[in-house]
């Protein structure tokens, strides 16, 4: 896309004003949410896992469990992972986070998006 808007959407965070950039929300939880029910943009996914065991989420670009992932994290006994979307991930019809296995807590860095 080069750099244009596509769909009512600007790609290039560069061009976001601070406005875009205050509304940036942070949210810690340790049960299935979802985050945003419109579309938004990923920034980033701490996963820490369960002490004893492996643990994993789903990500999905829906308002619920709904079709497939469009990431899917694991992480080791009592270990956090770090992942950091450079540039954001688009999501389109939503953000939902399934803690499917064995996970402590998940923090999530998105941006609600009305195109």
């Amino acid at each position: 896309m080069n750099g244009k808007k596509g769909v009512g959407v600007r790609v290039d965070p560069s061009s976001w004003s601070i406005k875009e950039w205050k509304q940036v929300a942070v949210e810690y939880f340790t049960a299935d949410r979802l985050l945003c029910p419109t579309p938004c943009f990923l920034f980033s996914v701490l996963a820490t896992g369960y002490k004893d065991d492996n643990g994993e989420i789903k990500v999905y670009d829906n308002q619920g469990a709904i079709g497939n992932p469009k990431y899917h994290i694991r992480t080791a006994s009592t270990v956090s992972f770090f992942v950091a979307f450079n540039p954001p991930v688009y999501f389109s019809k939503g953000l939902y986070v399934d803690l499917v296995d064995k996970m402590d807590a998940v923090t999530v860095q998105y941006l609600p998006w009305s195109p």
